[in-house]
């Protein structure tokens, strides 16, 4: 009886092994893609053998689909099998070439369209899609106009990035709008966002001078703007939910604004006109400023602060004496400076990184002392410069033993 037992245990193993599940059997197969009867999800590569989209019509339960084009596929590809997917609630098209968008305002339920670097003869279809929630049109230069927005009453989200869009005025009075990422755009002037409360901002690259448009957007939690020519912060007032900051490259001098953004975490000012940090020193949430480039000259005001990583390389600052007040600082920047004291550091114990370039080899001596420290990047101005890693490489360095290697 035992060896009936076993030999009927291996006959029903074998059947589980060799049957196919019924999972297995609802896998239908779209180019190298294998979707199964529940998946709601689905991502194809478009090109070579998988350049036509009938087959698609197949999968009525989709809700979110993407298609991207193969390296090289130029062809143009007819979108008309979108049309009898009627679920579909997000849709991602990248680097495709398209006949025409027609098709996709054939979507009810459509709510996010991406046509990230989508080439097409005609986007008017656009105008026709005003359930939409969440709209790319990321890298496409020939979108030079907005207008197809009016009547986008629900919009939330929009990129235009790369595009060749000069003017929002369309977007005034969309008091939905809460994203809106422009970088690398001809963006002169934000006064039609004035209605919006917007949560991030993205205009890096862009002309724009003022934020005063801004002054509404009581909810801005994030606002890039490296490369803009922005002279002031008038308009960042009374932002309580502001995290990140990145004013890189900026005319900005003046930090006033910014004295009530207690929850300010990120602040990047490198190459930017500020001198004075004072209206930080209660931003007790900061964890990263960069302040590469500027004539700052101390760092009193973020002493006490939840620093993790701060960068003052090739500023006018000659002190580290506030660092004695950063116990959380892990990575510093001090590489073109005067300072010549590093005792302040010994006493961090978090700190495992550290920028020293152009500092003279005896003014390093206390980081023998400081016991975390991982990686120095160190040597002259002109170089050559070293990164060496852990305790044996920083010692023999700073202490000349290495000097013929």
């Amino acid at each position: 009886m035992p060896r009936l037992r076993s030999l009927l245990a291996f006959i029903l193993m074998s059947a589980c092994f060799s049957a196919p599940s019924s999972a297995l059997a609802e896998c239908i197969k779209f180019g190298n893609t294998c979707i199964f009867g529940n998946d709601l999800k689905a991502s194809f590569r478009i090109g070579g053998t998988t350049s036509d989209l009938q087959e698609l019509t197949q999968f009525q339960h989709l809700t979110e689909l993407s298609l991207v084009a193969e390296p090289g596929f130029e062809n143009p590809l007819d979108l008309s099998p979108l049309a009898q997917l009627p679920g579909l609630e997000k849709l991602a098209l990248v680097g495709l070439t398209v006949s025409s968008l027609t098709p996709l305002t054939s979507l009810p339920e459509l709510r996010r369209l991406s046509l990230d670097s989508v080439q097409s003869p005609d986007f008017s279809p656009l105008t026709q899609m005003t359930g939409l929630e969440h709209l790319s049109v990321w890298g496409i230069r020939e979108v030079t106009d907005l207008s197809f927005l009016h009547g986008y009453t629900r919009l939330r989200s929009l990129n235009i990035a790369g595009t060749g869009v000069t003017d929002l005025t369309p977007l005034e009075g969309v008091a939905t709008l809460e994203n809106l990422l422009a970088f690398n755009t001809g963006i002169s002037e934000l006064a039609p966002l004035a209605a919006a409360n917007l949560r991030v901002v993205w205009i890096s690259g862009c002309p724009v001078q003022s934020l005063a448009p801004l002054a509404a957007s009581s909810n801005l939690q994030m606002l890039r703007a490296d490369g803009s020519r922005l002279q002031s912060l008038e308009g960042l007032q009374n932002k309580p939910a502001l995290h990140t900051l990145v004013l890189t490259g900026s005319h900005v001098a003046d930090l006033s604004p910014l004295a009530s953004a207690g929850r300010l975490a990120e602040l990047e000012l490198a190459n930017t006109q500020v001198q004075d940090l004072a209206p930080l020193s209660n931003l007790s949430a900061l964890h990263t400023v960069v302040l590469d480039g500027t004539a700052v000259s101390s760092l009193e005001p973020l002493a006490g602060s939840s620093l993790q990583k701060l960068s003052a390389i090739g500023t006018a600052v000659t002190s580290l004496a506030p660092a004695r007040h950063m116990p959380d600082l892990k990575e510093l920047g001090i590489s073109g400076t005067g300072i010549r004291d590093l005792q302040p550091l010994e006493g961090l114990k978090n700190l495992t990184i550290l920028r020293a370039i152009g500092l003279p080899r005896d003014v390093l001596l206390p980081l023998l002392r400081t016991e975390n420290l991982r990686i120095l990047y160190a040597g002259p101005e002109g170089g050559p410069h070293r990164r060496l890693l852990g305790r044996k490489q920083i010692a023999k360095y700073v202490t000349g033993a290495g000097q013929q290697d």
